[in-house]
């Protein structure tokens, strides 16, 4: 995972708990648990290091006192071939400096993933730069 990878720079004693039905391992350093994160669907609870890791079992995604917290991403193969959603924002980058109004689409795509990231409140600065993170890691060139 690319994304964890650069994200390890900024919190070198980062942790992650691999999440299955089977069962839950325990967090572990990213180094170490790399090569056995899941390549086509899974759940990696993510923690800055082992404290927030606890933390985060009493206090949920916002740890007192802290401008960062742990965050969630699951991923899998989208089971549909199309979806409907609300468009809340131009998609395809055109801002003109118009009110956007909202619009009901139609997705339609082959070979698509869908990736849930939770964050503390989203309007953090933290949660808009793991966000905005995982995206980029996503864009293929």
């Amino acid at each position: 995972m690319k994304f964890l990878d650069t994200w390890s720079a900024q919190w070198p004693d980062m942790v992650v708990q691999i999440v299955s039905d089977d069962e839950s391992g325990d967090f572990a350093g990213w180094p170490d648990i790399r090569r056995t994160v899941p390549d086509l669907a899974g759940e990696l609870l993510v923690a800055k290091n082992q404290e927030m890791a606890v933390l985060w079992t009493e206090y949920g995604y916002d740890i007192p006192n802290s401008v960062e917290g742990p965050f969630c991403i699951l991923y899998e193969p989208a089971r549909v071939k199309s979806f409907k959603a609300l468009v809340r924002s131009d998609p395809y980058g055109r801002d003109r400096g118009q009110l956007f109004e909202p619009y009901e689409v139609a997705v339609v795509a082959s070979g698509l993933f869908l990736v849930t990231v939770v964050t503390p409140d989203p309007e953090l600065d933290f949660s808009q730069k793991v966000i905005e993170g995982i995206s980029g890691s996503l864009v293929v060139d």
